[in-house]
C-alpha cells in the first residue's frame, strides 16, 4: 500500500459524503494552526499589557473577541474544506443573523459593562491579581441588571476606601463608554381638589 493509497483510504462513507485519512489530517492541521494562532495573539496581548501599551481588561476583552472570531472562521473554513457548502448555510441564515444582532444589542452593552467592571478591578493597585477579580451577573432588577464585581485585597482595614475607589472608577468608566444606569421612573398624577 502506497502513501497515496493510505491517505485516500475512506474512513467513513455516507451517501455522497466521504471522509478520508487525508481530510482528517487536514482538519486536525487547521484546528492546530487555529489554536497556535489564538495562543500567539493572547501572548502578544499579554506582552502589550506588561509594556503598559494596553489595559489588562481591554486586552482580555479583545483577546476573547479575537478568539471567538478566529475559531468561527476556522470552523467555517473546515466545513468548507470537507465539502459542506457554507454559502448555502450563510445565505439561508442571514435573516437570523440580522434578528440576532438586533436582539443582542442590549446583551452586548451588558457585556461591555461587565468588561468595564473587570477593567476597573484589574487597574486598582489594592486589588490582588492572583486570584484576579471576577464579574458575575447576579440577577434581573426592576430597572437594572445586577452585576457584581468580586475581588481580593490585603487592605483589610481600608476595605471601604478600596470599594469607594472602585465605585468612582466604575462610574467614570461607564461615563467614558456611554453606559447609562437606568433609574426607576414614576409618574405622579395630581388630582385637583373639587371647586366649591
Amino acid at each position: 500500500m502506497t502513501l497515496t493509497n493510505l491517505l485516500e483510504f475512506q474512513l467513513l462513507t455516507y451517501k455522497n459524503f466521504d471522509v478520508t485519512i487525508y481530510e482528517v489530517g487536514q482538519v486536525l492541521f487547521i484546528l492546530g494552526v487555529t489554536r497556535l494562532l489564538t495562543f500567539l495573539i493572547r501572548t502578544a496581548l499579554n506582552r502589550a499589557v506588561l509594556r503598559r501599551r494596553i489595559e489588562r481588561g481591554s486586552a482580555y476583552a479583545l483577546g476573547q473577541i479575537i478568539t471567538y472570531v478566529v475559531w468561527t472562521l476556522s470552523g467555517l473554513f473546515t466545513l468548507d474544506f470537507i465539502g459542506v457548502q457554507i454559502t448555502v448555510i450563510l445565505a439561508s441564515s442571514t435573516a437570523l443573523f440580522v434578528g440576532l444582532g438586533l436582539g443582542l444589542q442590549d446583551t452586548f452593552k451588558d457585556f461591555i459593562a461587565g468588561i468595564v467592571l473587570l477593567e476597573c478591578g484589574l487597574a486598582n493597585p489594592n486589588v490582588i491579581q492572583d486570584p484576579g477579580p471576577s464579574v458575575q451577573f447576579r440577577d434581573f432588577g426592576s430597572s437594572a441588571l445586577a452585576i457584581r464585581l468580586y475581588f481580593f485585597t490585603t487592605q483589610l482595614f481600608l476595605i471601604e476606601f478600596v470599594k469607594s475607589d472602585l465605585r468612582f472608577a466604575i462610574d467614570e468608566a461607564f461615563r467614558k463608554h456611554g453606559i447609562t444606569i437606568a433609574f426607576p421612573q414614576m409618574d405622579v398624577w395630581i388630582k385637583e381638589a373639587p371647586k366649591s
